[in-house]
């Protein structure tokens, strides 16, 4: 209040401006420093049933079982947050600085306000059971045919419960979201033949059909693979499938989460369109799912090779590509920064053009496409009456990496810089040395992941670069 001992003569405003308070009243934001660091305690208990068997029946060899999955979760607000109407009724007593130090009767006033609660309770269970029979159903000239087909039936539950303070947005610094209580139920069929075409080839077929019902309906997907063997030292092989992800219950649920973004963001358009919130600051969102998406699909494909000339040295080499439509995924923050002109569709502004909202709900990506090359090295070297020593190296060459929020939005390349969520070097591995003597042993390894061109550009817009990253561990 401009009675208060705390109340200023005068401000500097955005222009840089000294300026007359007067007694006029004005919007203050702080952090609340004094009270200390906003944290929360996490209570979590697993528990996992499971009752299988397995055996032969009319010649085909079964397994089956049932398994029982719960897992609990408490947060607890320990520290940092307040009640919304106690903390202002204290800061309208005028004993709350928010320019500086509190006295006692300040820090008492921020105390009594303060709420250390259980804020959210949740609880998921999945019933799980499945049966499996599998058997050589022929013999061909190349060799017997094997067969092996199933049933899966899963029955999801999911419970999430924040407290009455918190669903009635009270508290400070606490997300709103609704009470949830949910299940649906999962069926699945699946089908798999592993036949021999010649001595050195065969081939792998299979076939997957899950139904969801509702929106999200059912999906059917094969797979082929093949294997190609004309000599003990090489291996040839080659896949094909295709995959699917049906959206979580959290997913589907749309009720509004009103929060705000974590990092500080400079609004490009209002700072342009309406000379408004032309700084870096905090955005006001509402996170919501979306009971309309439609599952996740991908398309996998793989091929490579295995040469092992002898017991002391192998090699593995595999191209590999994934290519997903409809990714679902909520837009990150950063969206808002590299590609301010689509996420203007879903923003909010007042009369000045300041963001009141960003409406962030959980969508069907445009695409997400990967493929890279896996190394895999290995060579083993006996020492005699000194142990033996063997050489590893696995790695990642990545080829593509290109990602799009929606059709409508940009393509992002993510490969070696960073794109709008996050980065993918283009190298990383793992070396290792490893020898070993009787009860001895001793290991040098190397993780190293390739230098990037990082998210945030310098003053002159360029962007920097994140080193290569190195680590050497000795044991």
């Amino acid at each position: 209040p401009a009675n208060g001992p705390f109340y200023p003569k005068t401000y500097v405003n955005s222009a840089g401006q000294t300026v007359a308070t007067d007694g006029n009243p004005f919007n203050v934001r702080i952090r609340l420093t004094p009270g200390g660091a906003r944290t929360n305690g996490q209570e979590s208990l697993q528990t996992r049933y499971l009752l299988g068997a397995e055996g032969v029946l009319g010649g085909w060899d079964y397994n089956t079982a049932y398994a029982r999955s719960v897992s609990q979760n408490t947060q607890t607000l320990t520290n940092g947050y307040y009640d919304r109407n106690l903390l202002l009724a204290a800061f309208k007593t005028g004993k709350i600085n928010p320019f500086g130090a509190q006295t006692a009767e300040g820090m008492a006033l921020m105390d009594a306000a303060e709420r250390n609660i259980d804020g959210r309770k949740g609880k998921s269970v999945t019933d799980t059971f499945d049966f499996r029979l599998s058997k050589e159903i022929m013999q061909t000239a190349a060799g017997a045919v094997g067969m092996a087909t199933g049933l899966e039936w899963r029955r999801e539950h999911l419970e999430d419960n924040s407290s009455d303070e918190i669903l009635a947005g009270t508290i400070f610094s606490t997300s709103k979201s609704r009470r949830v209580d949910e299940s649906r139920q999962i069926k699945a069929l699946f089908a798999e033949f592993e036949v021999p075409l010649t001595k050195e080839l065969s081939s792998q077929l299979a076939m997957r059909h899950d139904a969801y019902g509702g929106n999200i309906g059912s999906s059917t997907n094969p797979k082929i693979a093949l294997r190609y063997q004309p000599s003990k030292d090489w291996l040839f092989r080659a896949s094909y499938g295709t995959g699917f992800r049906a959206p979580t219950m959290k997913d589907l649920d749309p009720s509004s989460v009103e929060t705000s973004t974590g990092g500080l963001y400079f609004d490009t358009i209002g700072c342009k369109k309406y000379n408004s919130q032309c700084y870096s600051d905090q955005i006001p969102t509402t996170e919501s799912g979306n009971p309309n998406l439609k599952p996740e699909k991908s398309k996998q494909f793989s091929l490579g090779f295995v040469w092992e000339p002898n017991a002391n040295f192998s090699a593995t080499i595999d191209y590999w590509s994934v290519r997903k439509t409809d990714v679902i995924k909520f837009a990150p923050e950063t969206l808002i920064d590299t590609d301010p002109e689509y996420v203007e569709k879903f923003i909010t502004r007042d009369a000045d053009g300041f963001i009141t909202n960003w409406a962030l709900t959980a969508q069907n990506q445009g695409k997400e496409v990967k493929s890279g090359i896996d190394i895999s090295l290995l060579h083993r070297l006996s020492l005699g009456s000194y142990g033996k020593l063997s050489t590893r190296l696995n790695g990642t060459l990545m080829t593509r990496s290109e990602q799009q929020f929606a059709a409508s939005s940009k393509v992002f390349d993510n490969l070696g810089k960073w794109g709008f969520e996050y980065v993918t070097p283009k190298w990383r591995h793992r070396f290792s040395v490893d020898w070993d003597h009787g009860p001895w042993g001793f290991t040098l390894a190397n993780t190293f992941q390739l230098h990037h061109e990082d998210q945030q550009p310098d003053p002159q817009g360029r962007r920097p670069e994140v080193e290569s990253y190195s680590l050497w561990d000795v044991q």
